[in-house]
């Protein structure tokens, strides 16, 4: 008899089959795909290793010898040797952080390495590359890292090797020793002081003559660098209280013996306060440098005739032949002593930088009631017999208590001045409108000398006493911070 249609067992039998058919071809189909991206996948490496290729061409001067110079993606799409390359895998951009690394005759793709722990490693290495290279013949100051990759100062450059990115930012040498910097390495950027290194979240200046500021322009749309001031979201810093006096947050390390230009846009609520406005002197122990420690009264410099100890209530010079003994400003009562050492063993000559300097430690004379009847002392004798020797000396206000000083140390007569160098406004107005405040710093100088830099300085940061007369609520407005090397 006939049968009219299929089975069950029959039909079972077919979606069997047309199953079993359908994995063969989705394997197939799965297999050839997985065949055309790893086909694409080492097309795009050939291609990421040809735009290495091309780098390593255009600047073989800084392939080592032996070892890797190492490169990101995204430092070959960033110059322009390759556009962003897709990941067959994911279908989206390769990270741009992915290693490349190229040295005389290959390329190599490092897929498994992180960037972040070779840059860390890489930063350390060239930390110890500078301290390697620095010696008696390099000389004191700011340098620049150039095109190259070296550390430039003028005609004294420090020639380092590297096998990793090459380094931006500038260094400062004292002492023969490298003490700060602040170095970018790929997209990382830190700052070196004494043999710490942290992490930044902003980028170093990168070429000499750059804005030394960092956030100068605030394009980083916050007060990073000036942290005592509020960002407005219009682009500009402000600050609003009374009398005080205001810096800007990092240290900028500075060459005295180099030309700067300087400025700032500002402008104020209120016209009838006086403003003060020009730059902290800080040390290379980031102290700030007060005038009483490198001013003295000219010609006075001589030395201590006898061992200046603890206890004592006289001090013995040499000579007092220039010597204002009639003085009554109690800043010119006392001593500079020209033995500072700072913490890198650097000895300041005479005349020039100490912070062994005390004021208001004697007076010209001293009067007593004895027996009825005033007595005056003078305190200060010249060319004077004591214990058969002829001395110079001066009687103390009270025992000696600064520790113990050798005979022979040398020393002037100490002086003072105005706490800071005012080189941008000094006690006049501001306006309601925006103005440019600018002017150069080139030099040495002591008190009065603005527009110089100070005996010792190597850092500088902005100064601003923006309500000297002592208004309330007063509010001044900052925008366009600069300071930059003059290259002539």
């Amino acid at each position: 008899m006939k049968r009219n249609g299929f089975t069950f067992i029959e039909i079972l039998g077919v979606i069997t089959l047309l199953a079993l058919l359908s994995i063969i071809v989705l394997t197939v189909v799965d297999k050839n795909l997985k065949n055309s991206k790893d086909t694409l996948s080492e097309v795009q490496i050939e291609n990421i290793k040809s735009a290495a290729s091309m780098w390593r061409t255009d600047n073989i001067e800084l392939v080592p010898e032996d070892g890797y110079y190492t490169l990101t993606l995204g430092e070959l799409i960033n110059l322009g040797y390759i556009s962003d390359v897709i990941d067959p895998d994911s279908n989206e951009n390769y990270n741009r952080n992915l290693i490349v690394k190229v040295n005389i005759n290959s390329v190599l793709i490092d897929e498994e390495s992180s960037i972040d722990d070779i840059i860390d490693s890489d930063v350390n290495s060239e930390i110890e590359l500078i301290k390697s290279n620095i010696n008696s013949g390099v000389m004191d100051g700011v340098y620049y890292y150039n095109n190259v990759g070296n550390l430039e100062r003028n005609a004294s450059i420090i020639y380092l090797s590297r096998n990793w990115n090459r380094p931006r930012g500038n260094i400062l040498v004292h002492n023969h020793q490298f003490i700060s910097g602040c170095i970018s390495i790929g997209i990382n950027n830190y700052d070196y002081y004494k043999g710490v290194v942290t992490k930044l979240n902003y980028s170093c200046s990168t070429n000499r003559g750059d804005n030394l500021f960092v956030n100068g322009d605030l394009s980083f749309g916050d007060n990073t660098g000036f942290s005592s001031f509020t960002y407005n979201s219009d682009g500009y810093l402000s600050y609003t209280g009374g009398s005080t006096t205001l810096l800007s947050s990092l240290f900028i390390p500075i060459d005295i013996e180099k030309k700067y230009e300087y400025g700032v846009t500002v402008k104020t609520n209120n016209t009838s306060t006086k403003v003060y406005m020009g730059y902290y002197p800080v040390d290379i122990d980031h102290n700030f440098i007060q005038t009483y420690q490198y001013s003295y009264i000219a010609n006075t410099l001589t030395t201590l005739a006898r061992d200046l100890n603890n206890g004592d209530t006289y001090i013995y010079l040499t000579d007092m032949t220039n010597w204002n003994t009639t003085t009554t400003q109690t800043y010119q009562h006392g001593f500079i002593f020209w033995n500072y050492v700072d913490s890198t063993g650097y000895h300041y000559p005479e005349l020039t930088y100490s912070r062994n300097a005390w004021s208001n430690l004697y007076d010209n004379t001293t009067t007593e009631v004895i027996d009825d009847v005033e007595v005056v002392t003078n305190n200060i004798e010249k060319n004077v017999e004591v214990d058969g020797q002829m001395v110079n000396r001066i009687k103390l206000k009270s025992a000696w208590n600064k520790g113990n000083i050798p005979a022979g140390t040398k020393l002037s007569q100490g002086n003072d001045g105005s706490t800071y160098p005012y080189a941008l406004v000094a006690g006049t107005y501001l306006s309601t409108d925006w103005s440019d405040k600018n002017t150069v710093i080139q030099g040495i100088g002591g008190f009065g000398y603005h527009n110089k830099f100070k005996n010792g300085q190597r850092y500088f940061k902005f100064m601003v006493m923006p309500d000297y007369s002592g208004y309330t609520n007063v509010t001044t407005y900052y925008k366009d911070f600069y300071l930059r090397e003059v290259v002539e």
